[in-house]
């Protein structure tokens, strides 16, 4: 898990100390998951301004059983609208998402929930397939 800005592109060293950890999760989907949460208001007093909490990782069968070093965030189920992406545009993704199609939808508004990145077994961080989803919480108006 990281808090902070990525600044200095911590999210994807995150990833990267991930990789060669991999065979220690037990997950039937063989997604990824790159989750983003509002900080807890302990966290926020010691963080500046715009800091989030960003947790890299997979689906977990036995969610009581964590590798060592890792931790478990539960997603509750719930609405979301999905933006396919690539990596090299995500934040473009991310931008439109929040800045343009939230604020300017007559339906939906923002649900008080983690966003989340979703990238498929396929997915290859070094080229090839970076194909992506990421996923923002909303609720009908």
């Amino acid at each position: 898990a990281y808090i902070g800005k990525n600044e200095h592109d911590e999210i994807g060293t995150l990833w990267g100390a991930l990789g060669p950890r991999w065979p220690e999760f037990e997950h039937p989907s063989h997604l990824a998951y790159g989750v983003c949460r509002m900080l807890t208001p302990e966290e926020a007093a010691t963080q500046p301004e715009g800091a989030f909490a960003y947790l890299a990782g997979a689906e977990q069968r036995a969610p009581g059983v964590v590798p060592a070093g890792m931790e478990v965030w539960t997603v509750a189920p719930g609405l979301y609208a999905a933006f396919d992406c690539t990596l090299p545009t995500i934040r473009e993704a991310y931008n439109y998402a929040w800045q343009t199609w939230l604020p300017g939808s007559s339906a939906y508004v923002y649900r008080a929930a983690p966003d989340f990145e979703m990238y498929p077994a396929t997915f290859d961080p070094a080229g090839g397939n970076q194909d992506m989803t990421i996923y923002i919480p909303i609720q009908p108006k």
